[in-house]
């Protein structure tokens, strides 16, 4: 206990874990660590689900694997995250100049 004390002088609460009171100690931030990990998890779940496409281009909106028969239009648009995905498609008009 006296090398924490040590290395650690700033944080008082590392010299109050004795080994006493080491299980329940560490059982009461379980919970805390689950909600966080779930949190986070929902964030990247929302944060997944909204998709923009940029002008000039066109979404094909694919779910489990098979294209829907209408495109998206420039735009933000919303899905559904690892169900379905979205290919942009360049559709601006392109000019070739052939040299003679």
């Amino acid at each position: 206990m006296k090398i924490t004390r040590i290395l650690f002088p700033q944080l008082p609460f590392i010299a109050r874990i004795t080994e006493k009171n080491k299980d329940s100690y560490y059982k009461n931030y379980i919970p805390y660590a689950y909600n966080f990990l779930l949190g986070a998890h929902y964030i990247v779940l929302i944060l997944s689900s909204f998709y923009v496409i940029p002008s000039g281009k066109i979404g094909l909106e694919s779910t489990m694997g098979v294209y829907q028969k209408d495109a998206k239009k420039p735009g933000l648009h919303f899905k559904i995250p690892f169900i379905q995905g979205v290919t942009s498609v360049d559709v601006k008009s392109k000019i070739a100049h052939y040299g003679a």
